[in-house]
């Protein structure tokens, strides 16, 4: 890969991180943004796998999107590629991955917010649905920042998020993610419409496919 020592560094950063360090978030990121998709190219299946989801729920191929950690664009160009013609906006604190994506013209408009319980400055019910691929992490977005997430979709309107399985495990860094889900749909927040899992999130980890509507 072509930087092993970055990405050993964010690997070990996801394990170990409990809670959101913004500003080493950011600096991480931007400093991984040059070689990112080089690195990640035949590594990461996650964005297929997301918008494969999306395909299976979103018929209306002039929904609306926000694209939460956006990155450089991956889930964007795998919805296109799938016939996907909607206004899609990004959201990711790290610039340095947003001028990779403006160089491709995937998104109108770009925020650079973290996710987290408390509202950001996005308005409320404004999109058809919202994407995150591998930002459900530690040290990133907490699944409790869910309930941000249903904030800012229309009624009915879907969550897909793509994760690592392994972070609601047994000794997993998100246990208690299950249970979370459980009480939002008693709570009538939400419904789980998916949760399948599929190889090669990232090298050689399972990964963790949740599509959630909001009730």
């Amino acid at each position: 890969m072509a930087d092993v020592k970055l990405s050993t560094k964010l690997d070990n950063f996801m394990n170990t991180t409990h809670v959101v360090e913004q500003q080493a978030v950011v600096d991480m990121y931007n400093k991984w943004s040059n070689h990112y998709e080089k690195e990640v190219e035949k590594n990461y299946a996650a964005p297929e796998k997301l918008a494969e989801a999306v395909s299976r729920h979103v018929p209306d191929k002039s929904a609306s999107f926000l694209d939460v950690a956006a990155g450089t664009g991956l889930v964007a160009e795998s919805l296109i590629r799938l016939g996907y013609t909607g206004n899609f906006d990004a959201l990711d604190p790290a610039t340095g991955f947003a001028e990779k994506a403006k160089e491709r013209n995937l998104y109108k408009e770009y925020y650079h917010e973290f996710i987290t319980e408390e509202p950001c400055s996005l308005p409320s019910d404004k999109y058809d649905n919202i994407t995150v691929c591998g930002g459900v992490v530690p040290g990133h977005i907490h699944y409790k920042a869910i309930v941000e997430l249903l904030r800012m979709i229309k009624k009915g309107g879907k969550i897909f998020i793509a994760m690592r399985h392994e972070y609601t495990k047994t000794e997993g860094q998100f246990l208690g993610m299950d249970e979370y889900l459980v009480e939002m749909e008693k709570l009538g927040k939400l419904k789980t419409l998916e949760k399948s899992t599929y190889e090669n999130h990232y090298i050689h980890y399972e990964g963790l496919i949740l599509v959630l509507e909001k009730q």
